[in-house]
């Protein structure tokens, strides 16, 4: 059974993308931060993968933002 992404994972993926434009960060740079494949941020971002809290916490930390900015409407 495929799980669609609820509501909160459609803002939390809108809200990473918007963040990482924002502070005009590449694909590549926040992956090699992260440690993980660039194509696995752009899933993140398009709502096609959950994130777990530890990475969006991490993300948060590399984008020097706080956490609650991901769940802001």
């Amino acid at each position: 059974m495929v799980r669609q992404p609820n509501t909160i994972d459609k803002l939390i993926s809108y809200n990473l993308k918007t963040v990482r434009l924002n502070s005009g960060l590449s694909l590549q740079k926040i992956s090699e931060r992260l440690g993980v494949s660039y194509q696995q941020i752009q899933k993140y971002e398009n709502g096609k993968n959950r994130i777990s809290a530890g990475r969006l916490w991490h993300l948060s930390q590399i984008y020097g933002v706080p956490i609650e900015i991901f769940f802001k409407r």
